[in-house]
C-alpha cells in the first residue's frame, strides 16, 4: 500500500538526518518529498487529524532549515522555492489555499530579496 511505502522512506531518511540538511524542496529533498507525500494520502484516506500532524512537522523542519540556507539557496531544486513548491502541493491535495502561508509569504520575500541583491 502506498502509505507504507511512503512511511518507509521517511524512517530511511530520518535515519540519515536527511530531513536537516540543505534539500529542502519537493523534488530533490527525500524526506521532504516523502512527508508531503504522506500528508497527502492521509487526507486521502480521511485520517486528517494524522495528516495535519505531519503537516505541522514537515512546516515546522521547512521553516527551520530554510533558515539556516545561504542567502543563494533560492532554486527549485534545491532551496527555498522548492520548498514553496512542497506548500503547493499541500495546499493543492489537502485542498486548503491558506496552508504555510506565513512560510511562503518569509521564503518569497527572502527570494525577492535576493534577486534584487544580484540582479
Amino acid at each position: 500500500d502506498a502509505l507504507a511505502v511512503v512511511e518507509r522512506d521517511i524512517l530511511q531518511h530520518e535515519h540519515y538526518d536527511d530531513r536537516r540538511r540543505s534539500r529542502v524542496s519537493l523534488l530533490e529533498g527525500k524526506w521532504v518529498g516523502a512527508k508531503a507525500l504522506e500528508c497527502a494520502i492521509l487526507y486521502q484516506l480521511k485520517r486528517s487529524t494524522e495528516a495535519n500532524q505531519r503537516l505541522a512537522e514537515l512546516l515546522e523542519v521547512l521553516g527551520e532549515v530554510c533558515q539556516r540556507l545561504p542567502p543563494t539557496e533560492c532554486e527549485v531544486l534545491y532551496g527555498r522555492s522548492g520548498s514553496i513548491q512542497a506548500v503547493l502541493f499541500l495546499r493543492q491535495e489537502l485542498n486548503n489555499q491558506s496552508i504555510g502561508n506565513d512560510l511562503v509569504i518569509k521564503l518569497a520575500s527572502e527570494i525577492m530579496r535576493e534577486g534584487q541583491t544580484c540582479s
